[in-house]
């Protein structure tokens, strides 16, 4: 399954990524709304998890635009805004999820598992990978990240 990170927090986008990646998961990586669109022109995504404030844009509206284009990609709000009247919106636009920042990793991955396990379900695939927490980055030292067979993966 192939997914979409769209996060203008350059540490938790690679933690996300990484995450998913190691959990099997073919991930494209966009720091902006921009960067999200031309992605999403080259590619089909079966999920992309998308902030709300980028700093070209705003993920309502990419959401939207996603939407009307392939109406099955799922999404997953992933902001600081935890207003009620924003979750509304969020899933008024289609998202099958909201999860507001700060997040304990292990509960997003439970979430992204159990969406794209449906959504594999619902396809007709017989292969579900499981989402496993693992390493967490090292944000002060920016020592290198392993995982847990000893890959470097990044700083």
């Amino acid at each position: 399954m192939r997914l979409l990170v769209v996060e203008d927090d350059r540490l938790l986008n690679n933690t996300l990524c990484y995450n998913l990646t190691a959990a099997g998961y073919e991930v494209d990586a966009a720091l902006t709304q921009s960067a999200a669109e031309q992605f999403c022109r080259k590619q089909e995504y079966d999920l992309i998890v998308l902030d709300v404030n980028l700093p070209d844009g705003n993920g309502f509206d990419l959401c939207r635009d996603i939407k009307i284009r392939r109406p099955d990609t799922a999404v997953i709000f992933l902001t600081a805004n935890d207003m009620e009247s924003d979750m509304l919106k969020g899933y008024e636009l289609g998202a099958d999820d909201y999860v507001t920042k700060p997040f304990p990793i292990s509960v997003f991955q439970k979430k992204a598992s159990a969406l794209l396990a449906r959504i594999r379900k619902q396809s007709g695939g017989d292969h579900i990978p499981i989402l496993k927490p693992s390493t967490v980055w090292d944000i002060c030292g920016l020592e290198a990240v392993t995982d847990e067979g000893g890959k470097t993966f990044g700083y």
